[in-house]
């Protein structure tokens, strides 16, 4: 095998190895307030996602990100307008030869209707 062939092998797999952190933020009660008088009902767990990718730079997970989340998790579930009892966590992928880093924030909980009575 020729210096130039190995070189090349160890470009290639040094561009495809990545590190993936995960960090937990806990657990929040619910998404959005609702009224003390209001009916409150359960329907089903669902998990919302939004990822951001930027090139050289890292990604800070904002509120908007959150809110997109929250949303995709919303919309699996139609009726549904409140997500109670999430966790949250903020996944960051990079890749250490091309300066990509994609930004992934998921909420996990349990959707559910809240109707004012």
């Amino acid at each position: 095998m020729s210096v130039r062939n190995l070189c090349l092998i160890c470009l290639v797999a040094g561009s495809t190895a990545s590190c993936t952190i995960e960090y937990p933020l806990g657990q929040t009660h619910q998404s959005n307030f609702t009224y003390p008088e209001s009916q409150v009902t359960p329907l089903q767990n669902v998990h919302g996602e939004a990822t951001e990718t930027a090139f050289g730079s890292s990604i800070q997970f904002t509120g908007q990100m959150k809110q997109e989340a929250i949303d995709n998790a919303l919309a699996q579930v139609p009726g549904s307008n409140v997500l109670l009892n999430y966790h949250e966590s903020v996944k960051i992928l990079m890749l250490p030869i091309l300066p990509v880093n994609t930004t992934t924030y998921s909420v996990q909980g349990m959707a559910a209707e809240a109707e004012v009575k």
